[in-house]
């Protein structure tokens, strides 16, 4: 079956050095606060996310200064420390003082660090930092400067060398996108110790200050700057202190990791990307995607969606051969006594789909409305899950408790069961008719395959106490 693919970035065409482009993979996105090295609000990714991370890849961790809570706690300081969660203590492979507002650390692992994340959790700690995103790949870089004879720049003041930047190159690149400075040297030239240096696209301009004994130096491209350059009328860097190779233009093709246990980010909203969901395929359960699914030969071998089509007795449900973005489904994968719980989870990738945050709720339907899900561990008082009852020995819809849970990407039931029991009809497949959830006591009432009470029943397939019955 034909793969659904449009691709989230198209390849940059540069003029020179160009390499190939490599993929980012994007395990997180969002906002998530670590305050004063209080172990309880620590970050951790589980090595799952992971599982595409190879030699030669590069952890990049972007994180912002907490200023508020540092100035209220008196303590005006940031740290960060990345470990991996193995042994006693975990092994730390990044630590340090953030000096900007806003940084991305990255961390070129081994192949036993890369094999230790794989099997753990890479875990984040620090002092008052707010972490943006994580990601995982490898660079690509192209260079932006134009007149190799301008290198190498160097410069003691501010009305010392201009070097020009290739505007047509840096018009190509995107939000995300990193303009790199590879520096040779630098050197001091005032008592304040200062080593700078500032783009400029006109108005306004990017810069730093504190580069002193750095080797690299980098400017994340953000919709401010993307939108300066597109007007810009040229592109120059002036510098203070400092000896520069070259200058390149980083970009990367995204891939994005949606993790049951990690809520949907608002940012994604519109996004067009490949993305990689990772998730329990279980015998049955539900499941809601952000994104069209065209045909589901990417899912495990046999796995079947269906949708809801009506409440009556019963809930009933029609199989679809397609996923359509924001719309829950019931899920069924065939019975396999060979496949263990860990080879339940699974990570399938979807190439080139546009991500969308909204929800599409089936229709309401005496009383009861299925709803699919975004966000991690969400309440399920009250509601009704897919779950496997040890005591029925069945999976169906089960009334959550309190503390009961819902993981995201699935779905639920919501509203009021006026029927004895929750039934599932597989509408057409009358093979698929099952008890699902005794809630009441059973009466003896029938009812056809389209869950309509039937007073005076004759030959045929009914339900009866929840059960197919055959009348001769």
């Amino acid at each position: 079956m034909k793969k659904f693919t449009l691709l989230l970035f198209t390849l940059m065409a540069m003029a020179m050095n160009v390499s190939a482009t490599n993929k980012e993979h994007v395990v997180f996105l969002g906002e998530h606060v670590i305050g004063n090295w209080d172990w309880d609000t620590r970050m951790e990714i589980d090595g799952n996310a992971f599982s595409d991370l190879a030699t030669g890849d590069f952890i990049t961790v972007q994180m912002t200064k907490d200023t508020d809570a540092g100035k209220a706690a008196g303590q005006e300081w940031y740290q960060y420390n990345i470990s991996i969660a193995i042994g006693d203590p975990y092994p730390v492979i990044g630590s340090g003082d953030m000096n900007a507002q806003t940084e991305e650390i990255t961390i070129a692992p081994t192949d036993e660090e890369i094999a230790q994340i794989k099997a753990n959790k890479l875990v984040i700690n620090g002092h008052f930092v707010k972490i943006n995103k994580i990601m995982y790949g490898k660079s690509n870089q192209t260079s932006i400067v134009t007149d190799a004879s301008q290198l190498p720049f160097s410069t003691g003041e501010w009305d010392g060398p201009v070097l020009d930047l290739d505007l047509e190159t840096l018009k190509t690149a995107k939000v995300g996108d990193k303009i790199v400075l590879d520096i040779n040297s630098t050197f001091t030239t005032d008592e304040r110790n200062y080593c700078q240096v500032f783009i400029y696209f006109g108005e306004p301009y990017i810069g730093r200050s504190d580069l002193k004994d750095q080797s690299t130096a980098e400017f994340v491209l953000t919709e401010e700057t993307i939108a300066a350059i597109a007007d810009a009328p040229d592109a120059k860097l002036y510098g203070k202190g400092v000896v520069l190779n070259n200058v390149y233009l980083i970009s990367h093709e995204y891939i994005y990791t949606l993790n049951a246990e990690v809520s949907l980010p608002a940012e994604l909203d519109g996004v067009t990307a490949d993305v990689n969901l990772y998730r329990k395929f279980d015998w049955e359960g539900t499941i809601c995607l952000p994104f069209d699914v065209a045909d589901l030969s990417a899912f495990p071998e046999g796995v079947k969606v269906y949708e809801f089509k009506e409440y009556t007795t019963a809930l009933v449900f029609v199989e679809r051969d397609h996923i359509e973005a924001g719309v829950p489904y019931y899920m069924k994968r065939p019975y396999d006594p060979n496949i263990s719980e860990d080879e339940k989870y699974q990570t399938v990738t979807f190439e080139g789909v546009t991500i969308s945050t909204t929800l599409n709720d089936s229709k309401t339907s005496h009383g009861l409305t299925f709803k699919g899900n975004y966000t991690a561990g969400m309440d399920m008082e009250g509601k009704y899950g897919m779950a496997w009852n040890n005591d029925e020995s069945q999976w169906g819809f089960y009334k959550g408790g309190t503390n009961s849970k819902l993981n995201a990407y699935g779905a639920y039931f919501e509203g009021s069961v006026a029927a004895a029991r929750l039934d599932v009809i597989i509408e057409e497949d009358p093979t698929s008719i099952r008890e699902i959830n005794n809630i009441e006591a059973r009466d003896n009432s029938c009812y056809d395959l389209q869950g309509r009470r039937v007073a005076q029943p004759t030959k045929g397939i009914y339900i009866v106490n929840g059960k197919k019955t055959i009348l001769k």
